[in-house]
């Protein structure tokens, strides 16, 4: 029962982070390297992400890491597929291309799991 609390607070937790990190990309103004390395600590930071690990972690690896180490749930991996989406939609990365690829295979498993 101990257990499963901490499990509901990590992923309470988790939405709280992945709406505050929103927020703040959405604040962001311009997409030169500061907003880049602005990006990248948010991510690192608020929630333990690394953007470059990210995008070269193998595409069958990416799901079961975040559910299972993250604590990721459906709907925090939705989030983070909007996030990764905006960031590389504003040009806020080095990573665009392979962070979209991420994107493509989070939203593949969210619509895998809706069926």
């Amino acid at each position: 029962m101990e257990q499963r609390d901490y499990l509901t607070r990590q992923f309470e937790q988790l939405g709280v982070v992945l709406g505050k990190l929103l927020s703040e990309i959405l604040n962001i103004k311009g997409n030169g390297p500061e907003a880049v390395d602005l990006v990248n600590s948010y991510f690192a930071e608020d929630v333990g992400l690394d953007l470059a690990w990210l995008s070269m972690i193998d595409d069958d690896q990416l799901v079961p890491f975040l559910q299972n180490t993250m604590f990721f749930s459906r709907g925090d991996l939705d989030k983070l597929a909007d996030l990764l989406t905006l960031v590389v939609e504003r040009k806020l990365t080095h990573e665009n291309g392979l962070l979209t690829q991420k994107c493509s295979v989070i939203r593949q498993y969210i619509a895998q799991c809706a069926n």
